[in-house]
């Protein structure tokens, strides 16, 4: 393994120079026209702080690869004229002009940090898939569709669903949805699901309310390393999979890391071209899972009542708060079972999921058994 400094000398002959044989120096290889072609550079260790931090971070099987880069822009910046000036600079001016640098790639990470962060991310995976697709021989087109409403209703009246960022459509026609959120939100499956709640920003959620709003085939979220959940970045550090919604992708902006999202895409778009894919199987996995984690849930529940009853401790409001918990259990049983029944007669949809997911009629059908309760209604079963 080479290794190299650069040396700007301030006079005849370099430090490294001086201590190296006439035979170990940098030689020119000249080809058969006896034009330069190459160059011979001896085995030598640098001690510099940005080479050795680079080489650090670099896995040991692409500093090869990872230090002709270094010495190709290092060729390049001392070639170009305006660079050139600017490193022999002698009047004192070089930490000036690193400072305006260090400004500017503030800046950039302000900006980074701010409002606008969302649509650099989202240009930023434009960016890169595009430039992958290119590469690898895919005609696929990319689109930007964070600004833009979707099939699905807003939130609101007067408000549309903007949900899935970027859009892909693959040569032969295949849609796959894209949400990138460079932000802090849990994972939280369909199997967490609390509809005594309102349904969570989550990573689940947003993959499916993704393919359902850009009619796409399969989908998949990007994170950022640097901000996302704590407990989703320990659990799926780099690609991940999210039963009955879709992949996870973790990419590191700020260092430029782009391995995860290329595999990540490769992995949808391999999804969405198999002859026999569907989200089917998948959906009602997920359903079963809920279902699984619902009774897991009274099962405990009925275990605190039975030590309740024990004690004698047994208030009102502990009362009213068991009984709405039974109730809320009750009915997502309920609902799933409508939603098993609905899988038997028909494939599930990515909208099936995520109404069923977001829940509105199950909260309303909760909040009513809440009201009857403190009326002094009981009509838990």
């Amino acid at each position: 393994m080479r290794s190299v400094a650069y040396t700007l000398p301030s006079q005849g002959v370099s430090e490294y120079a001086s201590h190296m044989a006439v035979g170990d120096k940098i030689k020119i290889i000249k080809g058969s026209d006896g034009h330069p072609d190459g160059v011979s550079i001896p085995a030598r260790t640098s001690h510099d702080r940005c080479l050795v931090k680079l080489m650090d971070e670099t896995k040991e099987v692409e500093r090869d690869a990872a230090l002709e880069a270094v010495l190709r822009l290092g060729s390049l910046a001392l070639l170009d004229d305006r660079i050139s000036a600017f490193l022999e600079d002698a009047d004192g001016q070089i930490a000036y002009r690193f400072e305006q640098l260090k400004v500017l790639h503030d800046l950039r990470r302000n900006a980074w940090r701010g409002p606008d962060k969302g649509k650099i991310g989202e240009q930023w995976v434009d960016d890169a898939l595009t430039e992958y697709a290119a590469n690898v021989g895919w005609g696929d087109k990319f689109a930007i569709t964070g600004e833009q409403p979707g099939l699905l209703p807003g939130a609101t009246d007067t408000s549309v669903n903007k949900t899935g960022d970027v859009l892909a459509i693959t040569e032969q026609g295949k849609r796959i949805s894209i949400e990138v959120k460079f932000a802090d939100i849990p994972e939280d499956p369909l199997s967490a699901r609390d509809y005594s709640k309102k349904a969570p920003d989550s990573a689940w959620g947003q993959i499916v309310e993704g393919i359902a709003n850009r009619n796409a085939d399969v989908g998949f979220i990007v994170f950022d390393r640097s901000n996302m959940n704590s407990a989703l970045k320990k659990s799926i550090p780099d690609i991940g999979y999210l039963e009955g919604a879709g992949l996870v992708c973790v990419v590191d902006w700020e260092r430029g890391k782009k391995e995860n999202l290329y595999a990540a895409y490769s992995v949808a778009r391999a999804l969405a071209h198999m002859p026999n894919y569907g989200r089917q199987p998948e959906a009602v996995a997920a359903l079963v899972s809920q279902a699984q984690s619902v009774v897991e849930k009274m099962v405990a529940l009925n275990d605190k009542i039975d030590e309740i009853i024990k004690s004698a401790e047994t208030t009102e409001k502990l009362a009213l708060k068991l009984s709405e918990l039974i109730e809320t259990y009750r009915i997502t049983l309920a609902a799933i079972g409508t939603q098993l029944q609905t899988a038997a007669e028909r494939d599930l949809s990515a909208e099936d999921q995520i109404t069923h997911y977001k829940g509105d009629d199950i909260m309303e059908l909760v909040k009513a058994h809440r009201k009857r309760r403190k009326s002094g209604q009981n009509t838990v079963e």
